[in-house]
């Protein structure tokens, strides 16, 4: 999986640049069966899947069609959550969309950034800047955490672009991050997948063994957001929903660490290793129980997957079959959907939805604005819809 680059030619949907429109975000996977293309396929192939094109193939970020929806629960046609006018919908969703084009931080403010001394905005150009280097970005990305080693998200992003250029990093990145993030699992897998690149298998196994241990797994989505949050209401820009939109871009956008190595050990180790497949196993499953995103739990699923194909183990496989069947229920939700058209019109809905991703990831975020629609929905006096 190569380092994913922020370019509005990827196939996700939104790029950091996509300033506005509606945060009425639907996480939506591909028409083929969600989270089976997207990762290594459950049948005999030669063909590769990385875990950027799991990433990519598994992020889609729509405006929520204001059809109806397709029920995918038989609980859904018992809960009643408020539907505003479809006309009014439509013709919010296409005042947003004129926002597309409009890049929220344009060439003046990066410069700008550029030369601030503002920590935030200094990093804030380092990650978003479109006319530098991968090369030139990590070179950035080591002067600044010079300058503010207790910087988490920089320590983070340094390790995860190390990973497609090893020759520019040794083992003093390596121990800066774990001093900032020791206790992160996340981090000691982007560790691991550093040391397989640079061919040190025996460092890889106990970064794995940290990453299988640890209670805690961030992967700095959230932080991510925050920054460019923080940097727009600095500067002054005062449309609440464009400043949402365009930091919930940033979870499209942000680079991913490179874990063909890693996948390659769990796939070709696991039938005659039993020690290696249980660690990937145990990797995989901590993944699962403490990841906050839809990525992470997509990231466990593929790894776990990988064993038990290696191990020809038809039961497991089918445990994880439930398991992606429950998450794209989840992320096809017609309930998800009618929350998030409902934020359209109740911005301290859209507010409540956008702090609880921040504070406790976004399948909790998920879960919440759907209780809360219907929460709301059951006032008779509630009702956020323009009056005709």
């Amino acid at each position: 999986m190569v380092m994913s680059k922020r370019s509005t030619k990827t196939t996700i949907v939104i790029a950091i640049s996509f300033p506005v429109i509606i945060v009425i975000i639907l996480l939506f996977f591909q028409d083929n069966p969600p989270l089976t293309a997207q990762k290594p396929a459950t049948k005999a192939s030669n063909e590769k899947t990385s875990f950027k094109q799991i990433k990519e193939r598994t992020i889609k970020i729509k405006l929520p069609s204001t059809k109806k929806q397709k029920k995918t629960l038989s609980t859904e046609e018992k809960i009643y959550i408020l539907t505003c006018d479809e006309k009014d919908a439509e013709n919010k969703k296409r005042v947003m969309e004129q926002f597309q084009k409009t890049d929220l931080f344009g060439n003046e403010s990066m410069q700008k950034f550029k030369q601030s001394q503002n920590e935030n905005e200094r990093l804030f150009y380092i990650l978003n800047n479109q006319k530098i280097t991968e090369t030139e970005r990590l070179l950035l990305l080591k002067d600044f955490v010079n300058q503010h080693v207790d910087n988490k998200l920089s320590q983070w992003r340094m390790i995860v672009s190390c990973t497609s250029q090893i020759s520019l990093c040794d083992e003093r990145i390596e121990q800066s991050a774990i001093e900032s993030d020791g206790n992160n699992a996340a981090l000691w897998l982007n560790i691991a997948a550093l040391r397989m690149e640079k061919k040190d298998r025996e460092g890889s196994l106990v970064a794995l063994e940290k990453s299988a241990s640890l209670p805690f797994f961030n992967d700095y989505f959230s932080e991510e957001m925050s920054l460019y949050e923080q940097v727009a209401i600095n500067n002054g820009y005062p449309d609440y929903e464009e400043i949402v939109l365009g930091s919930i871009g940033t979870y499209a956008t942000t680079p991913i660490a490179k874990m063909d190595e890693i996948v390659n050990l769990c796939e070709k180790k696991s039938k005659n290793q039993l020690e290696i497949a249980n660690l990937c196993i145990r990797v995989g499953e901590n993944i699962q129980h403490y990841g906050q995103s839809y990525f992470s739990h997509v990231l466990g699923l593929a790894l776990l997957e990988k064993v038990f194909q290696a191990q020809g183990n038809t039961l497991e496989l089918e445990n994880i079959k439930i398991k992606k069947d429950n998450l794209m229920k989840n992320a096809w939700s017609g309930n998800f959907a009618k929350a998030m058209e409902l934020t359209l019109f109740d911005r301290q809905l859209l507010q409540d939805w956008y702090e609880a991703w921040k504070q406790q990831g976004e399948i909790y975020a998920q879960h919440y604005v759907i209780e809360e629609a219907i929460r709301l929905s059951k006032n008779p006096d509630y009702n956020p819809c323009p009056l005709h």
